[in-house]
């Protein structure tokens, strides 16, 4: 019996007693991973504690272990940390990222959690908006590179960045309900893609917003939202030169909507939430999606596709692949993640 340990991405919010909509949350994640491992749900028991617990699957058992007079195999998942939160205040709903130890750097599960809270807050017709933000001193480091493969192909990597990045990212700004980021600190990489598919970014006054990619060889992230929020010019200014943004100059380019300090950032979101909350939610529905269509009549979605190739194309070439190698010669992803974690997020 294989053990494998996931965290558990989604449970009710402090003090909540709604046991169905922690199980429905649960199940979601179960389906998941009965369709990642080909299994089938046997059983549950508790795990080291009260807040894990732990699914047997059993595999569907196929053709070849038949011949062989295999029996089915049986994967052992165990559901442990809260690593994403959702909190409502009134029709507010609040998506937290709640892994500050890690800088929030986000994994497969913790993306598959947020695409299942926007589908509870896009059911919820109290809800009218979105706040995504983050616990701890910055909002997001990027995507987890410690839980990647180092012998991935090209095409399983499209994949996966189509699936896990591109597409979720696209639901996000696609959402109907408007959606606000908060943000302070670091917004890096993978934060900073899914900071952008926001309509509204507060920043505090001391973040920065970074993509680091191009210094390692990236066709920058999986969406190119630069030219779009700074304009063409300073797009590649700051791509060219891989220089952080701080969020006052995001702020005069009009990458960000608002610039507050760091102990108004709360205050100044649950404002600006609470004025579109009042509003009419049908005729703000109705607005967004006409703006955003009129985005991608500009020819934004395209542009989204076109990059998405050369994005994926990139990672192929053996400039790429000098510069990764060139990296992990001069320092080890060990020793990397330690100064993630420490908050040294260049």
């Amino acid at each position: 019996m294989q053990t494998i340990r996931r965290p558990r991405e989604l449970v009710a919010p402090p003090g909540a007693t709604n046991r169905k909509k922690t199980l429905e949350r649960r199940g979601s994640l179960l389906s998941y991973w009965c369709a990642e491992l080909n299994a089938d749900y046997r059983n549950v028991e508790h795990a080291s504690g009260p807040d894990e617990i732990a699914w047997f699957l059993r595999c569907r058992i196929c053709a070849a272990c038949v011949g062989r007079g295999r029996e089915p195999f049986i994967f052992r998942v165990v559901i442990g940390a809260m690593t994403i939160s959702v909190e409502r205040h009134g029709a507010v709903f609040h998506l937290v990222l709640n892994r500050p130890e890690k800088r929030n750097a986000l994994t497969r599960d913790m993306l598959l959690a947020i695409q299942s809270a926007l589908q509870d807050a896009e059911r919820d017709n109290d809800v009218r908006v979105v706040v995504l933000r983050a616990e701890g001193p910055d909002f997001c480091a990027g995507f987890d590179l410690s839980r990647l493969r180092s012998e991935e192909l090209p095409e399983e990597r499209m994949v996966r960045e189509e699936e896990e990045l591109y597409s979720k990212a696209l639901a996000l700004r696609n959402f109907p309900k408007p959606t606000i980021a908060a943000v302070q600190g670091g917004c890096i990489a993978g934060g900073l893609l899914f900071s952008q598919m926001c309509d509204l970014i507060v920043a505090s006054d001391d973040a920065y917003f970074y993509n680091p990619l191009v210094r390692m060889g990236g066709v920058g992230l999986e969406i190119l939202m630069e030219p779009w929020d700074l304009g063409i010019r300073q797009a590649k200014r700051y791509l060219f030169t891989g220089e952080r943004i701080p969020a006052a100059v995001a702020l005069k380019f009009g990458m960000i909507t608002d610039l507050a300090p760091r102990q108004d950032l709360a205050a100044v979101v649950a404002d600006i939430a609470g004025k579109i909350a009042a509003m009419p939610p049908t005729t703000i529905r109705l607005l967004k999606k006409s703006i955003n269509r009129t985005q991608d009549h500009m020819g934004m979605r395209a542009s989204f596709d076109y990059h998405f190739a050369m994005h994926e194309f990139g990672h192929t070439t053996q400039e790429s692949q000098r510069l990764l190698h060139e990296a992990r010669e001069r320092q080890s992803l060990k020793e990397y993640f330690a100064e993630r974690d420490k908050g040294d997020l260049a």
